[in-house]
């Protein structure tokens, strides 16, 4: 099992690159992202250094959970899961691991709803950490009295 998660991360390395071909607007949206977020950190004073870089955590951590759903959920036809498991030589495992990676790339851009499902699962990771934020209560202001405040419009 451990041999499969590895060979999932080479395939996010290699996402990663397709991300890179995609351009920067993915890096524009979670820069976009942290700075809402910091500024709603900055309402609750909170640090918003802090804040940002979590946001940036959880897009990241969201958007890998979203792939090993794609992968492992829609992608089913491509890995061979039974098998990868009776492949005992690590070098037909590592060459038959390459294939599928190559297919999967083929997968992914020929089907253009498997990265907008694993950006959706990284806007996610997102929300949970606005979700978070908006759960700490703001700082309270200092209670004024009716009494104090028209003593206040009377004097201007």
């Amino acid at each position: 099992m451990a041999f499969i998660y590895l060979k999932a991360c080479n395939f996010t390395f290699i996402y990663i690159n397709k991300i890179q071909e995609m351009g920067f607007a993915n890096l524009i949206m979670i820069a976009f992202f942290a700075f809402r977020n910091a500024n709603r950190a900055t309402q609750k004073e909170k640090n918003p250094i802090l804040w940002a870089l979590l946001t940036v955590v959880s897009f990241f951590v969201a958007a890998l959970i979203g792939m090993f759903v794609v992968v492992f959920g829609f992608c089913g036809d491509i890995i061979n899961y039974n098998k990868f498991a009776t492949i005992t030589d690590i070098k037909a495992r590592d060459a038959y691991m390459q294939g599928v990676s190559e297919q999967l790339v083929q997968d992914f851009n020929a089907n253009p709803l498997h990265p907008f499902t694993i950006l959706f699962f990284g806007i996610g990771g997102y929300l949970f950490i606005r979700y978070m934020l908006d759960r700490i209560p703001d700082k309270k202001k200092p209670e004024v009295h009716w009494m104090d405040k028209v003593g206040e419009s009377e004097q201007q």
